[in-house]
């Protein structure tokens, strides 16, 4: 893939493929279930058709400053909401476990935290695999609860990310120098 958003948007969905969890009968199994670009689907007024708990990608608010030779800085947010369907309880009458197992979603977003904190997603590759774009690590610069939807349980994630696009490397063509004539100079008469 070209794009260094597309590249992003895989490595960020294989780097959360990683969290895992071990199920009472020591199946591993993989907690995030459901991860997609974000094209709106938890504004949508029925139900999204989604496998809780689900992550969607976006890439909100991007700016890009030129450099050399068509080269790019670009610097902006890599916004990752996380969605959950809630059946227990949290309130101070429920029970410790079922409250604790209504919280799972906080700690979903601490470990999707603790991974991609200070990580650097490879941005687009060259022929031979090797890296192409230079790459700042990402940092979480907000979070964010949207409670709109009655039975779901939204958090965003936000993380700052900037690299340099070296795709549109337009070479130097270089005329010829003019000479320097220096002294003076004997015209004929």
């Amino acid at each position: 893939m070209n794009s260094p958003f597309g590249n992003i948007y895989f490595q960020i969905m294989q780097k959360l493929l990683t969290i895992t969890a071990t199920a009472p009968d020591e199946t591993v199994y993989n907690v995030i279930k459901f991860i997609d670009m974000d094209y709106g689907q938890l504004d949508q007024p029925e139900r999204p058709w989604v496998i809780f708990p689900c992550v969607f990608i976006d890439f909100p608010n991007w700016k890009f400053e030129q450099l050399t030779q068509g080269n790019q800085r670009a610097t902006g947010n890599i916004l990752l909401k996380l969605a959950t369907d809630p059946y227990e309880e949290t309130s101070n009458l429920t029970p410790g476990t079922y409250s604790q197992a209504a919280l799972k979603i906080l700690e979903l977003e601490y470990q999707i935290y603790q991974l991609l904190e200070g990580w650097v997603p490879p941005v687009a590759f060259n022929e031979d695999n090797s890296v192409k774009q230079l790459a700042q690590p990402m940092h979480r610069i907000n979070y964010a609860t949207d409670n709109r939807r009655p039975g779901l349980k939204t958090r965003e994630l936000m993380f700052s990310h900037s690299f340099t696009d070296f795709s549109a490397n337009i070479p130097v063509l270089y005329a010829p120098a003019t000479p320097i004539i220096t002294g003076t100079l004997n015209t004929p008469t």
